[in-house]
């Protein structure tokens, strides 16, 4: 699934300046390449569309919108997701209740944790 190898290439889709900021930094301490960062549905959409990824970090909801029609789409391109929430598994779709679920706030032991869950197949 994931290369051994190469760094993994994130989208991370975060409403929240600080949080994707921390999200980013996490994610490169623990080896990953983050790709593209978007801060709303819309823009988040349209990265799905274009940028080449391994993993994509996606905060449920932004501005009030849920992230579902991103998750949709990777889905459907074969793109594992994680993702944040500060309502925890509860607040997922059922349709999404096999995804990986990282509480706000998290560590960055738990969201490497996740990922290499996710890098071998788990």
């Amino acid at each position: 699934m994931l290369n051994d190898n190469a760094p993994i290439r994130v989208l991370v889709v975060e409403d929240e300046q600080l949080i994707a900021m921390m999200t980013e930094d996490m994610l490169e301490e623990i080896g990953c390449r983050v790709v593209a960062t978007a801060h709303s549905l819309g823009s988040a959409v349209e990265l799905a569309q274009s940028v080449e990824m391994d993993l994509a970090v996606l905060d449920v909801n932004l501005k009030g919108q849920e992230s579902y029609p991103v998750a949709d789409q990777l889905r459907e391109q074969g793109v594992p997701v994680i993702f944040l929430t500060g309502f925890g598994e509860r607040g997922i779709a059922e349709r999404f209740k096999e995804v990986p679920v990282l509480t706000k706030p998290f560590t960055q032991d738990a969201l490497r944790e996740m990922v290499m869950n996710l890098k071998r197949g788990k």
